[in-house]
């Protein structure tokens, strides 16, 4: 279990299902010992910069302003950003991520993988995102667990944890060492079994 940033200022809610779910995997014989990731906390440098100069990279300067009105306006807004980073600062995260990989591919020694929630707050209602910030700051939030595997270039899966009827699952996320994608799946799956898995909602009470 990554003692930083993925277990902070968690929901209530996502905090409650997650501890349950602990409490099922250790007392089915799983060994949860704690491992420190403070280089976590790093997607949020990264990302924010290096995601919009990639993609602006590969459509075109051009073509981007040209089409950018015709974006959803939250990805536009985040895309924009992208027109101010210089190759300076690209490349300094670059390097800044390559020395991060390697601290933390030595990190998982003596682990099968990690564990954490999937987000830190259960999923929003369709209405939160008519408002243009709010849907801007929950794009933002609900990538903030799961970028640290992308930026270490892990496999991660996320399991959906059995909910009360009409409730929308919380998520369980495992991580596992770069290259080690049959063993994210295989753990993903035994955890499943153990588990259980929720029943599928009805998409239409929470569209209505």
């Amino acid at each position: 279990m990554p003692q930083e940033y993925f277990f902070d200022n968690l929901d209530p809610v996502v905090e409650a299902q997650i501890r349950g779910a602990m409490e099922a995997l250790s007392a089915a014989g799983c060994r949860l010992r704690p491992v420190s990731v403070p280089e976590a906390s790093e997607r949020e440098r990264y990302f924010p910069a290096v995601l919009p100069a990639c993609l602006i990279a590969t459509l075109g300067r051009d073509r981007f302003l040209a089409g950018r009105d015709q974006m959803d306006p939250i990805v536009a807004k985040r895309a924009t950003s992208g027109l101010d980073v210089t190759a300076a600062d690209y490349l300094a995260l670059e390097a800044k991520r390559a020395k991060s990989r390697q601290s933390v591919s030595e990190k998982f020694s003596g682990f099968d993988g990690w564990v954490t929630p999937t987000t830190a707050t259960p999923p929003p209602s369709v209405a939160d995102l008519d408002d243009e910030q709010k849907a801007l700051d929950l794009a933002l939030g609900m990538t903030r667990n799961t970028q640290p595997a992308n930026y270490f270039a892990c496999p991660a899966v996320s399991i959906p944890l059995p909910q009360k009827p009409g409730n929308l699952p919380i998520g369980l996320q495992i991580i596992c060492p770069e290259g080690a994608d049959v063993q994210a799946l295989s753990i993903a799956l035994a955890i499943e079994e153990m588990l259980g898995t929720p029943e599928a909602p009805n998409l239409a009470d929470f569209l209505s």
